[in-house]
């Protein structure tokens, strides 16, 4: 089975203004240039397609159904009380996507999950005051 991987970037990418980018792998000739038109089973395990999302990108009225489902994680819809919820009003859900929300919602209210949030952002805290502490060392 091919691996796809999707990431959610709560940031945009500067040199890229497309919401959703689909990264599709094409074979070339190292010695060449050539660009190969067959696949071998062996590569296609070795490395994988990807989606990047980047969520402050994407548009407030979905355009797409694939921008409908997305727009489950819009993050102007952060609670202000809590910064790892998104107030999301189940009338206003797609029927076709309500599901989906269910289950987001169910993984929300998992204290093993909250807990990883809260690890994930002590982890990232922590990260940018090295960050921060280099360049300021480097003044």
């Amino acid at each position: 089975m091919p691996i796809i991987s999707i990431y959610f970037l709560g940031h945009e990418l500067a040199e890229i203004d497309a919401p959703v980018v689909h990264v599709r792998r094409d074979y070339y000739d190292a010695i060449t240039g050539e660009l190969l038109k067959k696949r071998a089973s062996f590569i296609e395990c070795l490395s994988h397609d990807s989606f990047v999302i980047q969520i402050p990108r994407l548009h407030e009225e979905a355009r797409t159904p694939l921008e409908e489902l997305l727009s489950l994680f819009d993050q102007h819809r952060v609670d202000p009380q809590n910064e790892h919820e998104l107030i999301l009003v189940e009338a206003q859900v797609p029927k076709q996507f309500r599901a989906v929300a269910r289950c987001l919602e169910r993984a929300g209210e998992s204290s093993e999950v909250r807990q990883e949030m809260t690890l994930e952002d002590e982890f990232i805290e922590s990260v940018l005051n090295i960050e921060r502490a280099a360049l300021g060392s480097r003044r």
